[in-house]
């Protein structure tokens, strides 16, 4: 019989053995085989394949087909020692698995009895939430802790945790259905104000329609009233029109070229402007104005002769306001 083998060159080294590789053939003898206990044949049988390889095995106990056995002298017990070897890793993997499962269990038990007796101190002294669910309270239940790639996945601890206050606590299953009854009234009163809102804006926008289109039959230019009464999209010259009639010198905030700011230490002269603003629109508010300039070498090549021109940010102060439900602003310094 051959048996095939690797060879573990560095510890034949330490015990003189010579080697020239790595792979070794050991053929041992009809009586040698014929000698060994039965628990040996059974060992090197199921190592065995049909091309005389003798498999390895991990700890995790898969027997590696295509890997041969490594041994560490080149004879029949060498390759029974090397066997044994896997054999008792094999045990001893398996034994650290199971001690490991056992206290994940343990561990996952105790996380259990500790969310068990925080739920029901909470359901005690009425600290439960009502807009929650029985099974979502403040404390979670704990996951399954996996210790490795072996530990069962297991199952949350919920029912556990529910079974414990209902069988426990006197008045649990009326507090749930009390606590239910809450959530289905917050939430039917959550219903109605969405639904209150959205019959809001619709006879907000009703009301906007009627008041355009009165607005366009009574002042609306012919260009305006042409393109409504074609359906054609007229919002923006509805808004424009309606802007020059009834706000004079007010100007949309959306054409205007800088930035409007908060108004900080305003001068003297400033709320003139917010005063004249006041005349036509009395909600006006004062801001700051804005206009960062650029000038490019053709621009300041043509002004540089004019004793007038000064160049930096154009700056200043308006009033601001709604109108149509947009903003809109005045002043001199945006003209």
């Amino acid at each position: 019989m051959d048996l095939h083998v690797r060879i573990d060159r560095a510890e034949a080294l330490r015990r003189g053995i010579p080697t020239s590789g790595d792979r070794l053939t050991i053929r041992p003898t009809d009586e040698e085989i014929a000698a060994l206990p039965s628990e040996d044949r059974e060992l090197l049988a199921a190592r065995l394949q049909d091309d005389g390889s003798v498999a390895a095995r991990t700890p995790g106990g898969e027997i590696q087909r295509n890997q041969r056995l490594i041994v560490a002298q080149p004879t029949l017990a060498g390759v029974l020692d090397a066997i044994r070897a896997e054999e008792d890793a094999v045990t001893i993997h398996r034994r650290e698995r199971l001690e490991r499962r056992a206290a994940a269990r343990e561990a996952y038990a105790n996380a259990c009895r500790e969310v068990i007796e925080q739920r029901r101190t909470m359901l005690r002294e009425h600290r439960l939430p009502a807009d929650k669910g029985w099974d979502r309270y403040e404390v979670p239940a704990p996951a399954w802790p996996k210790a490795d790639a072996y530990t069962d996945s297991g199952t949350a601890c919920d029912g556990e945790i529910r079974a414990a206050l209902i069988a426990e606590i006197p008045g649990a299953v009326a507090w749930q259905q009390e606590l239910e009854a809450q959530a289905v009234a917050a939430r039917e009163a959550a219903l109605a104000v969405h639904e209150a809102e959205i019959a809001e804006r619709e006879r907000q926008k009703q009301e906007a329609a009627d008041e355009r289109r009165r607005w366009i039959e009574e002042h609306g230019s012919e260009r305006l009233r042409r393109a409504a009464t074609e359906g054609i999209e007229h919002g923006a010259i509805y808004r424009d029109e309606r802007l020059e009639l009834e706000r004079p010198g007010w100007i949309w905030l959306d054409d205007v070229a800088g930035d409007v700011d908060e108004a900080r230490n305003p001068p003297g002269e400033a709320f003139a402007v917010l005063d004249a603003a006041r005349k036509v629109e009395p909600q006006a508010t004062l801001k700051y104005y804005r206009v960062i300039r650029h000038y490019t070498d053709a621009q300041l090549d043509e002004v540089a002769d004019d004793p007038d021109f000064e160049p930096g940010d154009v700056t200043g102060y308006v009033a601001e306001a709604e109108f149509l439900g947009r903003t809109i602003v005045f002043g001199p310094v945006i003209d």
